[in-house]
């Protein structure tokens, strides 16, 4: 029986596809990681105390193109957050730094996030969700996320995390994680 050999080129870069010298496989690696090896995925976070009754809130300005993006909030007990596309704001907050995912490349990100925006109108809902978690006695906390990545087009969006509970008055952390490709 003789062997063929067959070589595959492609990507952007007209590499060749990598093959595993231990099983001769060809090897494959989802989009998202491929996004990090290329250097062009991103991740802003941040951490607010949120008293009870009140909020923190993100604003999310994608600039040009499109932004994959994926929400991740993570809580001391139980808490709401909201997505808004289109708000209006009188200041943009705080500037939250984007931070490539790839440490061995300079690549840098286009969609800028800040916290603490002055926010007028929140804007059309496009997701509402509960952060499911404990409370203060239990000392458990929680944390969700979307699904899959929202394809967010140029433009202001408004992530807003409340704490509901309030009373008894319940202060606790809520963080925010952005992760998002371009």
């Amino acid at each position: 029986m003789s062997s063929k050999s067959v070589q595959i080129i492609g990507g952007e870069d007209r590499e060749h596809a990598w093959v595993d010298s231990k099983h001769n496989a060809l090897v494959t690696v989802d989009e998202i990681h491929a996004v990090i090896h290329k250097g062009g995925l991103y991740t802003a976070s941040a951490v607010a105390l949120v008293i009870g009754g009140a909020t923190a809130e993100f604003l999310v300005r994608v600039n040009s193109g499109a932004a994959h993006m994926r929400f991740l909030g993570t809580v001391a007990h139980q808490m709401l957050a909201d997505l808004y596309e289109s708000p209006t704001t009188t200041a943009d907050g705080i500037a939250i730094p984007c931070k490539n995912r790839n440490r061995f490349t300079g690549g840098l990100c286009t969609t800028e996030i800040f916290a603490g925006p002055t926010v007028t109108a929140d804007g059309d809902v496009l997701m509402n969700f509960f952060i499911p978690g404990g409370d203060k006695q239990t000392a458990s906390g929680g944390q969700g996320s979307s699904f899959e990545e929202w394809i967010l087009s140029p433009g202001d969006y408004l992530v807003r995390i409340s704490n509901t509970i309030i009373s008894p008055a319940s202060d606790g952390y809520a963080g925010m994680a952005f992760d998002f490709y371009e």
